[in-house]
């Protein structure tokens, strides 16, 4: 059950019940949400939600080398260059060697890997770009603001949870 939907009762403060203010439950429905575009791209686009995940990071990002790429997907090199196997058999990556170093080889999106995406993406951005664009600019810049540093928070807390070494999930029925 998503995080938003755990109490809808809220105060006369504006707050729910566990103390959680009404626009951060907003921010876990747009991650939800962000989640199920993510799996719907994939699936108009033909590829795994992890190769999207690559290829947009190569679209946004740049050539990395596989290497490169498997560490911003927290993926191994191996994995990585599985990945990069399946973008180029889509004709959304190509491997590219380095002009100063023709040992290094670099994965890097294609064009028809950004257009296919904006293909999909652009009405949104651009509806996105309107709503915020019609407000004054004073708001604007508030929502900008909060905006940058709640992906600076997400990206630490992203990091923090790598960090972590997974545990077992606990039995339900206790010890034996």
């Amino acid at each position: 059950m998503p995080l938003h939907d755990l109490d809808a009762e809220h105060s006369d403060t504006g707050h729910d019940r566990i103390g959680y203010h009404p626009a951060s439950h907003a921010i876990q429905g747009l991650i939800q949400q962000s989640t199920e575009i993510e799996r719907e791209l994939a699936r108009l686009l033909g590829v795994h939600p992890s190769d999207l995940r690559a290829v947009s990071e190569l679209v946004s990002g740049g050539p990395r080398t596989v290497s490169e790429l498997g560490g911003a997907l927290g993926a191994s090199t191996a994995t990585a260059s599985a990945i990069a196997d399946r973008l180029e058999a889509h004709g959304f990556a190509r491997r590219e060697r380095d002009s100063a170093d023709r040992r290094r080889v670099t994965v890097a999106a294609t064009p028809a890997a950004g257009r296919r995406i904006l293909e999909h993406m652009g009405p949104l951005m651009d509806e996105a770009d309107a709503l915020i664009r019609a407000l004054p600019p004073t708001e604007q810049e508030i929502i900008a603001s909060f905006l940058a540093q709640l992906v600076v928070l997400m990206g630490e807390h992203r990091r923090a949870l790598s960090a972590q070494t997974a545990s077992p999930v606990p039995d339900a029925e206790g010890p034996a």
